[in-house]
C-alpha cells in the first residue's frame, strides 16, 4: 500500500558493521538517535509532528534478527513508532532534491551535477528551441502518430490497453507510446542515418529540425563531455501520452552494463563508494517538451525522476520508496524545455487526466526523446523486430 507522503524533519545516516551483535548495535543506535531528537525538540507538540529518518546499513544475512530486535526492544531502550520504509541491498539516495537544484547552468558545472544526480532540467529550454522548430517538430510527430494509428487499426489494435512491440513503435502502458523517428545521427557524418517511415526524405522541415537539434542543441556540450565528442550516435523518437493514460511504473531505459554509476562525489565520506570502479554513462537521454507539462498544468502531467537512482542496479524495483519518501521530482516544462538524464535513471511518466487538455486544446501530450549512446551500444530491448508498416 502506498505510504502517506511526509516531510522529513531530520535525516541521519549511520552505519553498523557486520558483527555477531549487529541487532543490538542497531537498536542502540536508534535509541541514541531518539534521545538526541528529544533533546533537540523538547516540546511534545513539536516532537509528535516530526518524522525522522535513520538510514542504517547492516548485512542482509542479519536482517531478520535486526527487525526482530527492533520490534521487541526492552523498555529501557527508547525506540518508539519505528516504521521500516524499505530494506534493500545497496545505499538509497535519500537526499530530497528540488527542480531548482537540478537546473542546468550551461556551464562546466553541469557535468559534475549530472554525474551526481543523473538528471538536469531546463524548464524553458534555449534559443535553439525556437517556436518555428517546435512547430516543425509537432507537425513531424503528428504525421507519424496518424500513420501509426492507421497501421495499428489495420491490425485491429486500438492502442488503448494493448501491449505491442514493433520495430518502429512500442506501447509503454495504457495510452502511452514510443515511436522512432530517426536513428544513427552522428555529429558530423550521415553514413548511419536512417529516417523511419512514414518520413522518407531529409528535406522534410520536421526531419531537418530534428537532425539539427540532435547535433547542435544547447545540451550537446554536456553530451560531448559525457560520451566523447565523436563517440556517439543518436536515436530520436516521439513519446506521447493521450488523455486517460495512468501513471507508469518506475523503470529505467537501460541496464547497468558495467560498474555502478555512484551518486556521491569522492570527498563525501557517507557515500561508501569512493569513486572507485564507477562507470560513466554509456547513454544519455533528452526529453524535449512539445507541450507545456508538469504539476502546474492541472492534470496534463509530465515525467517524474528519482535523482541519484542511476547509482546502483539494485535500486531497480524500489521506486515506490521514492514516492513514499517524496524523493522524486516531476519536471515542470514549457514547450521547448527539456530534461537530460542518465539512461540508467529510474523515472516514470505521470498520468494525463481524462478531463485535462494541453495548452492548445489537444488530447495528446508529446515530447521528443533524443537517446545519445556510445557507438558500441545496441538497443535491443525497447522495441520489437517486425515492422508495423510492412505486411
Amino acid at each position: 500500500a502506498a505510504a502517506p507522503r511526509r516531510t522529513c524533519a531530520c535525516l541521519e545516516v549511520s552505519y553498523v558493521s557486520s558483527s555477531s551483535h549487529c541487532e543490538s548495535s542497531v537498536t542502540s543506535l536508534l535509541s541514541a538517535h531518539s534521545l538526541t531528537m528529544h533533546a533537540s525538540y523538547p516540546s511534545p507538540e513539536k516532537e509528535r509532528s516530526l518524522f525522522n529518518v535513520v538510514l542504517v546499513s547492516f548485512p542482509s544475512s542479519q536482517e531478520r534478527d535486526v527487525l526482530a530486535s527492533i520490534a521487541s526492544s526492552p523498555s529501557d531502550v527508547d525506540v518508539k513508532g519505528v516504521e521500516v520504509a524499505a530494506t534493500c541491498p545497496c545505499l538509497l539516495p535519500v537526499q530530497p532534491v528540488t527542480q531548482k537544484e537540478l537546473a542546468m547552468e550551461f556551464s562546466t558545472n553541469d557535468e559534475e551535477h549530472f554525474l551526481k544526480f543523473g538528471v538536469l532540467i531546463s524548464p524553458t529550454g534555449s534559443t535553439t528551441n525556437s517556436d518555428h522548430t517546435i512547430s516543425a517538430l509537432r507537425s513531424l510527430v503528428q504525421t507519424h502518430c496518424d500513420a501509426a494509428d492507421e497501421a495499428l487499426a489495420r491490425r485491429d489494435i486500438t492502442g488503448t490497453n494493448e501491449t505491442f512491440d514493433f520495430r518502429e513503435i512500442s506501447s509503454r502502458g495504457g495510452k502511452r507510446f514510443d515511436q522512432i523517428l530517426a536513428s544513427g545521427i552522428a555529429k558530423n557524418v550521415d553514413t548511419d542515418f536512417v529516417c523511419m517511415p512514414p518520413s522518407k526524405a531529409v528535406d522534410d522541415d520536421g526531419v531537418q529540425a530534428l537532425v539539427h537539434l540532435a547535433r547542435n542543441a544547447a545540451w550537446i556540450p554536456l553530451v560531448d563531455s559525457l560520451l566523447g565528442k565523436d563517440e556517439w550516435r543518436c536515436q530520436c523518437s516521439a513519446v506521447y501520452s493521450r488523455r486517460g493514460s495512468p501513471d507508469q511504473r518506475w523503470h529505467s531505459d537501460g541496464a547497468h552494463v558495467q560498474a555502478g554509476a555512484g551518486y556521491f562525489t569522492e570527498d563525501m565520506p557517507l557515500s561508501g563508494m569512493g569513486g572507485e570502479g564507477e562507470a560513466t554513462p554509456y547513454a544519455v537521454c533528452v526529453f524535449l517538451a512539445l507541450d507545456a507539462c508538469g504539476p502546474s498544468t492541472n492534470g496534463v502531467g509530465a515525467t517524474s525522476f528519482w535523482p541519484g537512482s542511476h547509482a546502483r542496479e539494485q535500486l531497480v524495483g524500489f521506486g515506490a520508496f521514492a514516492d513514499a519518501m517524496d524523493l522524486s521530482v516531476e519536471a515542470d516544462l514549457n514547450p521547448g524545455g527539456f530534461v537530460v538524464y542518465d539512461y540508467r535513471l529510474l523515472y516514470k511518466g505521470m498520468a494525463f487526466d481524462e478531463h485535462a487538455r494541453t495548452c492548445d486544446g489537444s488530447n495528446q501530450r508529446s515530447l521528443i526523446q533524443f537517446v545519445y549512446h556510445k557507438t558500441w551500444y545496441k538497443e535491443r530491448r525497447n522495441y520489437g523486430q517486425h515492422s508495423l508498416f510492412e505486411t
